[in-house]
């Protein structure tokens, strides 16, 4: 299976998000150039878009969570208990962006949870972890499709 060429630019931008790879083995992941990485890098401007990712999803979470927290005292303590039909609104939106966020995996997360996996793997079998590498990266592959 082959990656587009917008498809190997967020792969390697991925990748490069990690911050666990150089960018030959970036370029050798993707099937592009060491010098097409550099020129993606610089015309991207991955390292702003890399700090501003810095958010975690579970940053985001409890930002939800608090702004349900205050939206509730505000009920509470100003309108004995009944929110009116905005406050109302808005507290469907932000459990419908909570059940999102908390039920969501992306292929960010994805990412991470199979690299700490073939970590473990290669501890336990470093073979056997090389043989799987290329299933890794299929799947990965698979998964940036469909997010784009």
């Amino acid at each position: 299976m082959s990656l587009t060429a917008k498809e190997k630019r967020e792969y390697a931008f991925l990748l490069y998000k990690d911050g666990s790879f150089t960018q030959k083995m970036i370029a050798e992941k993707v099937g592009a150039a060491e010098k097409t990485i550099s020129e993606w890098k610089q015309k991207d401007n991955w390292d702003a878009k890399v700090k501003s990712i810095k958010q975690t999803r579970e940053e985001n979470l409890m930002e939800l969570h608090n702004q349900w927290a205050a939206i509730n005292l505000v009920i509470r303590n100003e309108q004995k208990g009944v929110p009116n039909a905005s406050q109302a609104d808005i507290i469907k939106k932000l459990a419908a962006s909570i059940r999102d966020l908390e039920n969501e995996v992306g292929y960010t997360e994805a990412y991470q949870v199979l690299k700490k996996m073939m970590i473990h793997i290669q501890k336990m079998d470093h073979d056997k972890a090389k043989e799987l590498i290329p299933f890794v990266d299929s799947f990965m592959q698979e998964l940036l499709k469909y997010a784009v």
